[in-house]
């Protein structure tokens, strides 16, 4: 064997060593897994904890607030009246880090018997990357209002709050409703009108989807002048929070009670509306979400 071939031969083994090396080294590079990504994390230390208002001492107007025991952190709320009547409208349901604080009050032309307000907070240890977001639409004499809100990121909401600054009854909330990116809500002037320039402000707290994380929704497609919507839980997943929807209703339907309830085995979100005094010619239909989580 010559010099010359001895040398190719031991630059062509050469350079089949480093080709070998550096597919192995590709091969080794495709196949680690890609960085995966955080395990959803179980919402923990849930409690559901209320507050009833029934001092008759003020009866037009009522306001009940719930804090958190523990420093527990909001991630529900909800609100109800006792009696049920489409004569009490909410003003408020606001949310806050440790507390929710609901108002409502007589319709304009008064409610001659006694009543009290609840309101419903659902506290639970503080979930990753929890936030509150709100926004307010234009202020004008519009005789409806709306507006919604996006959580930030990949967060996904897990309750909704209104506020509107009409007295007296004078306007009608019809939407508190649970999306999934956020929440909507959206008002009414009083089929009477209002008159002055007004708004609306929407809330949802939204954090890092907790393990079991869902939207449920389901809806009442008849008009009665009372209806109720109940929307459950997959099996074994915990209610935190209910969102509401009435459609076709231009505030003479009247929302009277968003709240999350447990019952055989169970757990759901209710809404329950009511025709205003003078009813509505027209049809409308209330939608009821849910929002679920593992605890």
């Amino acid at each position: 064997m010559t010099r010359n071939t001895i040398l190719q031969w031991r630059y062509r083994a050469a350079r089949t060593a480093v080709l070998l090396l550096a597919a192995a080294s590709l091969t080794v590079g495709l196949a680690q897994p890609a960085t995966a990504n955080p395990l959803r994390q179980p919402l923990t230390g849930l409690e559901l904890v209320s507050y009833t208002n029934d001092d008759d001492g003020v009866s037009w107007v009522k306001l009940a607030s719930k804090t958190c025991p523990n420093n527990k952190t909001v991630v529900g709320a909800g609100w109800s009246t006792n009696p049920s009547t489409s004569e009490l409208r909410l003003q408020f349901l606001k949310l806050y880090e440790h507390s929710v604080t609901a108002q409502v009050y007589e319709d304009y032309s008064g409610y001659d018997p006694d009543w009290s307000l609840t309101v419903y907070a659902m506290c639970a240890d503080r979930p990753s990357g929890w936030s509150l977001e709100s926004d307010t639409d234009t202020t004008d004499s519009d005789d409806y209002h709306s507006e919604d809100v996006d959580c930030p990121g990949d967060t996904k909401p897990l309750a909704a709050g209104v506020e509107h600054m009409v007295p007296h009854g004078q306007a009608v909330v019809t939407d508190i409703d649970l999306t999934l990116t956020g929440a909507r809500v959206s008002a009414y002037e009083h089929e009477d009108g209002y008159g002055d320039d007004w708004w609306i402000t929407v809330y949802a707290i939204c954090a890092d989807p907790p393990l079991g994380w869902e939207l449920q929704s389901s809806d009442n497609q008849t008009s009665y002048p009372t209806t109720t919507e109940i929307t459950g839980c997959t099996a074994g997943r915990t209610a935190i929070s209910a969102g509401a929807d009435l459609n076709g209703a231009h505030g003479e339907v009247v929302l009277k009670n968003l709240k999350t309830f447990a019952s055989g085995g169970g757990e759901y979100g209710m809404a329950t509306a009511s025709e205003d005094a003078t009813g509505t010619p027209d049809d409308w239909e209330l939608i009821t979400d849910v929002i679920c989580v593992d605890e």
